[in-house]
């Protein structure tokens, strides 16, 4: 047997114990989806990533590096998702707990690198694939696209690049309407044709117009997750990083359809005058006063549903107000 051999069976018997120890540590938002298929599929996909990384590239965990990641998770995740049944987020999910295992257990250094890597594979596989479909995505959104233009008496629009355009520039309005939409759908379509960096676009999205609007802390607390702490230390990644990485991509890759009032929240941030206040909500109000008669019932002089100033909006618990003061008005 040669060294090479030799070198590749201890690599794997060490990441046989090193899976069987991270076990316990795999991120409750994927063992709660994929209850069933967590116990194999888990240590199935860290073999196989270990295996690629050595046999295509000669390294061990000591010497994985962003590039190679990077490399070898286009390569391996469309062949998972198609096994497991599972999306890129789900996998990179626990991949990345097992890449913080890894240097908190002193078997590699540089896990902020290699969550960066899957990260960018992560966003680049789901938000390329979601442009690829630009058609599907138009099509789920026609209904709320010929919505807007008939309550602005604007003929509908015609053709693909005609319909970007309707749809870029009245997309609060397609938000606020969409009754099916789920973020990552809300993430398309406000994300320009000519963006480059999916990721970062993604993530900006996020921060920007849902981040504030979240409680973080109740939805780790119902996720049975540790609270964020004061952690000083940044010479590497830290717990908080990983708990608001897991939330963010928990929350991409949901596909129950955002509620009325997260839309409206939503669509108030997209129009870069969040409904913090009353004179938030009465320009709101204005901004898309023949929407909101035409549809909701609600004239210019009153003020929609919303979450009152300092009051965030739980996404797993915010439920149909908007819905309920527009039936009110039309009784």
């Amino acid at each position: 047997m040669s060294n090479t051999d030799v070198q590749r069976e201890r690599l794997l018997a060490n990441t046989k114990t090193w899976i069987h120890d991270f076990q316990g540590n795999i991120s409750p938002f994927m063992v709660g989806a994929h209850e069933n298929t967590a116990s194999n599929m888990v240590p199935d996909v860290l073999t196989a990533l270990t295996e690629y990384m050595y046999d295509e590239f000669g390294r061990d965990q000591r010497r994985w590096t962003g590039a190679t990641m990077r490399q070898a998770l286009d390569e391996l995740l469309p062949i998972w998702t198609d096994k497991y049944g599972v999306n890129v987020f789900e996998l990179t999910d626990f991949i990345e707990d097992y890449f913080m295992y890894l240097e908190d257990s002193h078997h590699l250094n540089n896990a902020a690198t290699l969550v960066g890597a899957a990260d960018d594979t992560t966003y680049g596989l789901e938000f390329a694939d979601g442009q690829g479909d630009d058609d599907g995505l138009q099509a789920d959104l026609e209904q709320p696209v010929a919505m807007v233009a008939a309550a602005r008496h604007l003929p509908v629009p015609i053709g693909e690049q005609e319909t970007v355009a309707f749809m870029n520039k009245y997309a609060a309005e397609i938000v606020l309407l969409a009754d099916d939409l789920t973020l990552k759908e809300a993430v398309s379509l406000s994300m320009p044709a000519d963006a480059t960096d999916l990721k970062q676009f993604a993530h900006d999205f996020y921060r920007d117009y849902v981040l504030p609007d979240l409680d973080i802390e109740g939805m780790l607390a119902d996720a049975g997750m540790p609270p964020l702490t004061d952690d000083e230390d940044k010479s590497k990644l830290s717990e908080n990083d990983i708990l608001m990485t897991m939330v963010e991509q928990s929350l991409m890759n949901d596909s129950t359809p955002l509620s009325q009032d997260q839309r409206t929240q939503l669509a108030s941030r997209i129009d870069g005058d969040p409904m913090l206040t009353p004179a938030a909500q009465r320009r709101f109000v204005e901004r898309h006063q023949a929407v909101m008669e035409q549809y909701f019932g609600v004239p210019a002089a009153k003020t929609v549903p919303h979450n009152k100033h300092g009051k965030v909006i739980d996404f797993a618990t915010a439920k149909r107000r908007l819905e309920a003061a527009s039936k009110a008005n039309n009784e």
